[in-house]
């Protein structure tokens, strides 16, 4: 099954449903979480429990996208810290993901056991390509793509503005080899 709870040692990452936004909505008020992102704080509970509602539904409108949406959960019953997602082409040929670890659960080690699992299971389930694109300047999530096997394939003028600037991005790459690798190698 593609979409389903997932479990590490310190996580439960859970399908996200509407009322997600009650746990969420608090840390992501945090402006420093939108200092390399073009989403901004929601409005209020009500907005983000709409927007999970629509997300949880698992499709794009036009039915070509597969919409995986995780809200990470400390398995220490510590609130909702963050959220994974990967929008799957519907031929399950690639997959962009994404992710967000709010402020006050950075620098733990959450964002790389969420996101290597999602990855985990994203590849078990047959998707053969993954991206993820990032500022430049955002070494957090850059050392975290590293770690977790992708590779940087380009560098591209960013359609985004923020602050006022228009940036760089990174576009990473992680492709089936992983799985081989991983496999030959012993590594997650």
């Amino acid at each position: 099954m593609l979409f389903r709870v997932l479990e590490t040692a310190r996580l439960r990452l859970e399908p996200i449903r509407g009322d997600h936004a009650d746990a969420m909505v608090e840390g992501l008020g945090d402006p420093a979480l939108y200092a390399f992102a073009l989403d901004e704080t929601p409005a209020g509970r009500d907005e983000l429990r709409e927007r999970y509602e629509r997300l949880a539904s698992g499709w794009s409108p036009d039915g070509d996208e597969r919409w995986l949406n995780w809200i990470v959960v400390p398995c220490a019953g510590a609130g909702a810290a963050g959220y994974v997602q990967a929008t799957v082409a519907r031929d399950r040929s690639t997959a962009v993901i994404g992710y967000l670890v709010l402020s006050a659960f950075q620098r733990r080690g959450i964002g790389g056991e969420a996101v290597g699992a999602m990855v985990d299971h994203l590849v078990a389930a047959g998707i053969g390509t993954l991206r993820a694109v990032v500022d430049v300047r955002n070494a957090a999530s850059i050392a975290l793509l590293d770690r977790l096997g992708f590779e940087r394939r380009r560098t591209m003028r960013s359609d985004d503005v923020l602050a006022g600037v228009r940036g760089f991005d990174h576009e990473y790459v992680l492709g089936a080899h992983r799985l081989k690798r991983s496999e030959a190698d012993g590594s997650p």
